[in-house]
């Protein structure tokens, strides 16, 4: 699949090999993103360090960004987006602050998928031409106003396997 599209978005999450993938995508001179999941973020970012300058967007919580900021200068990143639920975004460009949003007071229902619902608008919005301020903008409010809808009830049938 790789070299299939003109974006790639890895999710850096165990048991994938990230320093294999990201080694590849920068030899093949395409662009990607990455996310990570905090509970082997501490190990999976450093695997990735040597890729990171080449990601188009990196996206992490506080602590994931913690430990980013702990392995390379982020002023060699091109842009980093660092969420953390109903606080502040915050969007860096080089290292330096760009942007940043408090998300609209929302009650939320379900909060499984807000990151993801973030990262998506947010590469969507860059594919359409948005600038990065105005795709952060529209992120934070998709990934907002998802907190706000139901997700799957627990025990739903699933179709049998044929």
């Amino acid at each position: 699949m790789i070299g299939r599209f003109t974006h790639h978005h890895v999710c850096c999450r165990r048991p994938l090999g990230v320093g294999k993938v990201l080694r590849r995508l920068v030899g093949a001179e395409l662009a990607f993103s990455v996310d990570f999941h905090l509970a082997s973020a501490h190990q999976l970012i450093p695997a990735a360090i040597a890729a990171l300058p080449r990601a188009g967007v990196v996206f992490v919580n506080s602590a994931e960004y913690a430990t980013l900021a702990a392995h390379i200068d982020l002023g060699e990143l091109n842009t980093v987006v660092v969420s953390e639920g109903p606080r502040e975004v915050t969007l860096l460009q080089r290292g330096r602050v760009a942007a940043t949003m408090r998300p609209p007071h929302a009650a939320a229902v379900e909060v499984t998928g807000a990151g993801d619902t973030l990262a998506g608008t947010f590469l969507a919005q860059l594919a359409q031409g948005a600038s990065a301020p105005d795709a952060l903008r529209q992120a934070v409010t998709a990934a907002t106003r998802a907190t706000g809808v139901p997700g799957l009830p627990v025990g739903v049938q699933r179709r049998p396997h044929r």
